[in-house]
């Protein structure tokens, strides 16, 4: 009798074993597993069918929504006001600018992101009127506090790469938040593309030294050693919107790395 009693519970715990690898079972964790795969295409269709005038930024479109957020987590508002669908500017806005991965991440961390439709009606219409913002306008961008007080100028007519990161630095600054390097880095480096550097040469004693003091001074982008007419030299490539020829000169003679001033470009 007591065998009986002791093998009830081991046939119980077998029979749940099987029942728990059963087909059915199997087909349940499958359509699940399709389930998990349905959600992850509908993303990827999400960001598929974004338009291209918003290019690569996860915008909020609510702006009453944006304001309380911006207010919560004490960070300036940057308003898209774009044409959705737009003409070949704000479609060029989209995708140059606002897909830069650098820009992007930026615009998405440093600030609470709304975008505003400036040829749409309803809510879209009542935020425009509200900014007195043209309707069916190229982009314009609006960083402003979360009581609308302005950080810096309206951005309108520059559809460049270094005008929006220039605005969203003067930003910062102006709502006494930090800029990040990476931030910084990108301005000077589009600065730079744009042909906004300038050049200067310094003679010294020893340009390996030169070099050293030189290339840690704020808005020099890069420095390259030599020679000029006998003397061992270091010229060096700057941002002008950093420092001033002036104040780079002065730099450089303060740590007695000019013995003689070659150029000025």
């Amino acid at each position: 009798m007591n065998k009986y009693l002791l093998a009830i519970p081991i046939l119980a715990s077998v029979f749940l074993f099987y029942a728990f690898l059963s087909p059915g079972n199997a087909k349940e964790d499958n359509t699940n597993g399709e389930l998990n795969s349905s959600i992850t295409l509908a993303e990827l269709q999400d960001i598929k069918d974004a338009p291209v005038e918003l290019g690569q930024v996860d915008w909020i479109r609510n702006y009453d929504e944006a304001a309380a957020k911006a207010k919560q987590e004490n960070k300036p508002l940057l308003v898209l006001f774009q044409e959705v669908p737009g003409c070949s500017t704000s479609s060029g806005y989209g995708k140059n600018v606002l897909s830069h991965p650098q820009i992007v991440e930026a615009i998405e961390t440093l600030f609470v992101p709304v975008a505003v439709y400036n040829n749409h009606g309803g809510a879209d219409e009542q935020v425009l009127k509200s900014f007195g913002e043209p309707s069916w306008n190229n982009p314009v961008v609006r960083i402003i506090a979360p009581d609308r007080k302005e950080l810096v100028p309206r951005l309108n007519g520059d559809y460049t790469k270094a005008g929006l990161v220039r605005a969203m630095i003067t930003a910062l600054e102006n709502d006494n938040k930090g800029v990040p390097p990476y931030l910084s880095l990108l301005a000077q480096e589009l600065n730079v593309n744009n042909g906004r550097s300038e050049r200067a040469v310094f003679a010294m004693h020893c340009f390996w030294v030169g070099e050293g003091k030189l290339a840690n001074v704020n808005g020099v982008i890069s420095t390259k050693p030599g020679f000029m007419g006998g003397h061992e030299v270091v010229e060096l490539e700057f941002n002008p919107d950093i420092i001033s020829y002036g104040d780079l000169v002065n730099k450089a003679k303060s740590q007695n790395v000019a013995r003689h001033i070659f150029t000025e470009n």
